[in-house]
């Protein structure tokens, strides 16, 4: 028989969580494993990593299974990965990750952004477990010096899920990133990214009648193809003709003729947007601008009276002029194509149902001293409960920064006027920069300041600005509270 502990530190040294009265409290998650889901949420763990009943699942699994020798069958290898593909889907990770470690083979989650710990295998099971994933996913499993990449499709709870394997060698051993897309995860539509009204009606606006291009940038894992997604669902709904090329369609729309790039037959970005062009379409989507002759054909193809949405990698809305021009396109054709940029970044949403009031931790007292800004007495902070499995953080929510193109910025763009002072001369107009919208929903308890302060750099609004009083304001006026929520943290204190 084999075990599947828990990761080894999580077994041997429990981490420790804080009692009511300040006192550590161990948590044995091996021991949580056995126990009904209730009885563990009483015991407040809120450091489990992962929802109990997944790991109660798994554990329970893998301890019927195994020979005295250790091996796995393919019976076996086929229960744990069913049990870990479930497992996953049902807590909305977004991805598994299998990683070889010295003595281990380590599995991991991400849910809502964050790694969290699932469980551990001895190096020839999760091997195993590895090479069984790659057949089923019609990968060639002897293939381990060179990075290879298949998906498969399974049904959890009777929906779809769509497997993107991505396997490469690493020092220790394979390594295996698994991707699980939910067509659950589509239902988004506009109203529901997070936007505010007023961040709203421009986009509501160009999807009516645009003309031009539509940008949506951001890091990698900020949410751009969900938001992508969303306007694509808005515009199947119309009488116009929608056509995408994607690498790779992570989402089936129907109504949408999506196209997927496809290197080794010649379809690449740029002949796939060529083609584009001749079919007809009055909305045309480019998964992302990558290189120079993409961004080339996506101008021509906004000049030409399509309106193209598109997405690329930039720290704010107005990084995106600097993109352009470092594919070599002219200031005359940017300003007279580029329409509106939507720049966002995805954080983790409070639980509502566990979230209090209290002193902002001193981190978040640091980063708001060295920003300038005025720092509140009170913030929202995450505790852990059975809705939020015991996380404090419940889904995702976007901070969003939209800029469309009015006739000063321009005349900016024209003239060659730098990011910078694109950036100064747009906020003193009155533009609502992405900081402003994460303090915002910090403020209203939608996301906690640490979270916030995780998301790296932000620039800040000139001091005298609209948008510097508004956010001097927002944090001066302090968290927005209900009555009940009032009372709770009076008890609290």
């Amino acid at each position: 028989m084999i075990n599947m502990p828990l990761l080894d530190e999580q077994v041997r040294a429990p981490r420790k969580s804080a009692g009511k009265d300040g006192s550590a409290t161990g948590v044995d998650l091996k021991a949580i494993a056995d126990e009904p889901v209730a009885e563990t949420m009483k015991k407040g763990a809120s450091d489990i990593r992962v929802a109990p009943y997944a790991n109660r699942v798994l554990m329970r699994t893998v301890r019927t299974l195994g020979a005295e020798d250790g091996s796995l069958t393919g019976a076996d290898l086929e229960a744990i990965a069913d049990e870990l593909i479930t497992g996953a889907v049902r807590i909305g990770a977004s991805d598994i990750h299998v990683t070889p470690c010295n003595d281990r083979m380590r599995i991991r989650v991400r849910v809502d952004g964050a790694m969290l710990d699932a469980f551990e295998l001895p190096v020839p099971n999760g091997i195993q477990l590895i090479r069984h994933f790659k057949a089923v996913a019609g990968m060639d499993h002897a293939r381990t010096f060179r990075p290879t990449d298949g998906r498969q499709t399974r049904h959890v709870d009777g929906h779809e899920v769509d497997l993107r394997l991505v396997c490469a060698p690493c020092i220790n051993g394979e390594i295996l990133a698994i991707r699980l897309l939910s067509q659950q995860r589509l239902s988004h539509t506009v109203a529901e990214l997070g936007l505010s009204e007023s961040e709203r009606y421009p986009i509501e606006r160009w999807l009516a009648g645009g003309t031009g291009m539509l940008l949506a940038t951001g890091p990698t894992g900020s949410g751009k193809t969900t938001s992508v997604c969303a306007l694509l669902r808005e515009l199947k709904m119309t009488d116009r003709r929608v056509i995408t090329i994607e690498d790779p369609v992570e989402y089936q729309i129907d109504g949408v003729s999506q196209m997927q790039v496809d290197e080794r037959h010649g379809l690449t970005f740029a002949e796939g947007l060529r083609t584009m062009l001749r079919l007809d379409a009055d909305y045309l989507l480019l998964g992302e601008i990558r290189d120079a002759e993409t961004a080339q054909l996506a101008l021509k193809a906004s000049t030409a009276g399509r309106a193209l949405m598109g997405t690329l990698h930039s720290r704010d809305a107005f990084g995106a002029i600097t993109a352009l021009r470092n594919w070599g396109l002219e200031d005359d054709r940017i300003a007279t194509c580029l329409s509106l940029v939507i720049a966002q970044r995805l954080v983790r949403r409070l639980c509502p149902h566990c979230r209090r009031l209290g002193r902002p931790t001193e981190t978040t007292v640091r980063w708001l001293t060295m920003l300038g800004l005025p720092v509140p007495k009170r913030a929202w902070h995450p505790v852990g409960c059975s809705e939020c499995c015991s996380i404090g953080y419940r889904g995702r929510t976007g901070i969003f920064e939209v800029w469309s193109l009015a006739e000063e910025a321009y005349q900016l763009t024209l003239d060659h006027a730098d990011e910078t002072t694109l950036r100064r001369s747009t906020i003193a107009g009155g533009h609502r920069p992405l900081i402003l919208d994460g303090v915002s929903k910090a403020v209203q308890g939608l996301i906690s300041f640490d979270e916030l302060r995780l998301l790296g750099s932000f620039y800040l609004p000139s001091p005298g600005t609209p948008a510097d009083e508004l956010l001097q304001l927002t944090l001066s006026d302090g968290c927005v509270v209900s009555d009940q929520e009032e009372q709770t943290a009076r008890r609290s204190a």
